[in-house]
């Protein structure tokens, strides 16, 4: 990271929405080829030791934004931002600095799930590309995880539903039991025999025990 022209200036819609964050991921990419022949680099260098100790503080609100909503953003307010670039309550000493350590930050749109938008937020095309590759690792990995987790529980069904002898066309039906699985996890409930036929249930599916020859139950859908 580390490119970008100019100070806040632009007006862009940010690609993640507002509740998007990944204030839980401790780390990014640094693309050092990249940050190293960028011309913030170069500015900073040039610049001395100001320059140097601007380029340090912009790097520290790169890390910032990683913990902010949405992920990857800035509030465009100098008070906060002083505060996240470790002045504290020197908002003066901040304004100093806030052009230079600002470089490729600019003033963009962030929206809600309902369409809404809000424009007091700062971003950084470089920084959010970042942001939404670690949205994405984050996503992909609860995805894996909640896959695993919806197979463990599909198969505690068939499970369940085997010992309460289910008509095996019951058994066979993956999206049901599917269905089943998913309204379990939701409701926060353990995979018991009770609770899978009240699952099937709210799918529709009851059942009529009976009797028969031998003292065995047989189980006849509704």
């Amino acid at each position: 990271m580390g490119e970008g022209q100019g100070g806040v200036t632009d007006f862009w819609v940010y690609p993640l929405r507002w509740g998007e964050t990944i204030a839980d991921q401790d780390w990014f990419p640094l693309h050092f080829h990249r940050l190293l022949g960028s011309q913030f680099a170069a500015d900073a260098c040039v610049a001395g030791e100001a320059g140097r100790a601007a380029a340090f503080t912009a790097v520290l609100l790169w890390c910032e934004a990683f913990k902010q909503d949405p992920g990857g953003t800035l509030p465009d307010n100098d008070v906060a931002l002083a505060r996240l670039a470790g002045f504290g309550p020197d908002v003066a000493g901040w304004r100093a600095v806030r052009a230079e350590v600002l470089n490729g930050w600019s003033t963009c749109h962030v929206e809600g799930d309902d369409g809404a938008r809000l424009q007091n937020r700062l971003g950084h095309r470089v920084v959010a590309e970042q942001a939404v590759y670690a949205w994405n690792r984050k996503n992909g990995r609860k995805m894996g995880r909640d896959a695993a987790r919806l197979a463990n529980v599909k198969w505690k069904i068939r499970q369940q539903m085997e010992k309460s002898k289910r008509p095996a066309r019951l058994l066979a039906d993956d999206m049901l039991i599917t269905r089943v699985a998913e309204w379990l996890i939701a409701s926060g409930l353990h995979v018991t025999s009770e609770n899978v036929a009240s699952g099937l249930a709210s799918m529709g599916v009851g059942a009529v025990v009976s009797l028969v020859r031998g003292g065995e139950i047989e189980v006849q859908e509704r």
